[in-house]
């Protein structure tokens, strides 16, 4: 290692870092499956790119034996070691291997495995690896166009700033534990959504407190329950197609059917939500009246590349001095008269029964689709209007809870974010053995 002050990629180190690459302080894939050496029966608990539910994130591994493993089923990796996707690496399926297995673990060769070598510090080398700029190395590296990738050796060469190991493990230490609070506040928002989801099907079908159900073309509902057609709810428009090259941050908020996909709930407010959304300037009396939305209507994409989002809706809450436009591949559902609480009509499409519907009258292969005139067919359940009041203030208490978990989320991040620079970098210090080390 060399011990003089040096510019690591952009930043310099203090005098008392090495500059090393990779290569110098971990090695790279040291273990793979032999097919030759290695028995049909043997067992392992495999990870592939899909369990990387997001970066850090393992889940979903799978027990299979070598027979029946894919034949990308090689990378042996052990507690300590750090994984990178080198598939598409801007995604960051990154993890580091915390717990020893059962059973043996083995990984992709869509990985690259770095196990440290003597004198380094395994989480240190994971939080290095997380920076943005190591991110931003591996994009220049890239090759291929459908399938982009780096190579084994392209991560070997990336430098990083290496401080004795003391500072090394305080320096993990630190990320380390805004990690865990990340990790925390992700699991109280997962859980919620876990319980939400449960308990929304029950809702949505069974109603509260309720002992009397009949048959309906759309299962079991309570007996004090109707069943309506969307006809007979609702008017249906289509939005007004615009170019997106036309789109700014001035004018009418403009709502793509591409914008309905990318949201994570049912219920928009121009008020929070539409900060992300384009704009359009466009002179009012351009903008067609029936394509303007305004509180309660719901609007559905009316294509989409999956069964899932072919049943999305959005219920938008207008915002009067903030025009609010519905674009190409959207259908507009204006309520006929005031039958639905705004806080149901927010949910009620959730209803796993609905979604079947959907799925029914969806047309096409690689893309679903649907229209105004078979979406009129579909039936919802419309309980009392007290009740279904009842069932969306339970359903929106949880959304609340959800949406002020990931407020948390954000200076999290961005803590965890600033703490990268300056700690990897060295241009803020570390107390180690109770001594403080300053930056030459």
């Amino acid at each position: 290692m060399v011990n003089k002050k040096i510019e690591s990629q952009k930043y310099a180190l203090p005098t008392n870092w090495s500059l090393c690459s990779i290569d110098e302080v971990a090695y790279v894939n040291p273990e793979t499956l032999s097919p030759s050496k290695t028995a049909n029966n043997y067992r392992f608990e495999y990870i592939d790119i899909a369990s990387i539910a997001k970066t850090g994130k393992i889940k979903d591994t799978k027990i299979v034996e070598f027979s029946k493993a894919p034949s990308r089923a090689r990378r042996v990796v052990i507690k300590g070691d750090t994984i990178v996707s080198t598939v598409r690496p801007y995604l960051k399926g990154f993890a580091f291997i915390k717990y020893e297995s059962d059973l043996p673990q083995i990984c992709s060769t869509g990985f690259a495995v770095l196990r440290v070598k003597k004198d380094i510090d395994p989480d240190f080398i994971y939080q290095s690896i997380l920076d943005d700029k190591f991110v931003s190395y591996l994009e220049t590296k890239m090759t291929g166009s459908n399938y982009p990738a780096v190579k084994a050796g392209d991560i070997k060469e990336y430098k990083l700033g290496i401080p004795n190991f003391s500072e090394q493990k305080k320096i993990a230490e630190i990320l380390n534990t805004v990690d865990s609070v990340i990790e925390s506040t992700e699991e109280i928002i997962e859980q919620t959504k876990k319980v939400k989801k449960g308990l929304m099907q029950q809702l949505l079908i069974k109603g509260i407190g309720h002992s009397k159900f009949k048959n309906t073309v759309i299962g079991q509902i309570p007996e004090e329950w109707e069943v309506k057609d969307l006809d007979s709810l609702f008017e249906f428009f289509g939005g007004m197609p615009f170019s997106r090259s036309s789109l700014g941050d001035e004018g009418a908020y403009y709502l793509h059917y591409g914008d309905i996909h990318k949201m994570d709930k049912i219920i928009f407010d121009t008020r929070v939500d539409s900060c992300w959304l384009p704009r359009i300037n466009i002179k009012e009396g351009s903008i067609r009246e029936d394509s303007l939305l305004q509180t309660g209507d719901i609007v559905f994409a009316d294509a989409s590349e999956d069964t899932e989002g072919i049943a999305k809706s959005v219920v938008v809450i207008n915002d009067k001095n903030k025009p609010f436009i519905s674009g190409l591949h959207t259908i507009i559902a204006k309520e006929k008269l005031p039958l639905l609480d705004i806080k149901y009509k927010q949910y009620c499409f959730a209803n796993s029964e609905i979604k079947k519907q959907f799925l029914k009258i969806a047309t096409g292969a690689t893309v679903y689709g649907i229209s105004k005139s078979n979406i009129k067919s579909i039936k919802i359940p419309v309980p009392p209007i007290e009740e279904q009041k009842k069932i969306g203030d339970i359903l929106q208490s949880f959304d609340e809870k959800i949406q002020h978990e990931q407020k948390k989320l954000i200076p999290l991040t961005n803590l965890k974010n600033g703490l990268m620079q300056v700690l990897l970098t060295g241009k803020v210090r570390v107390k180690v053995d109770e001594k403080v080390v300053s930056h030459s």
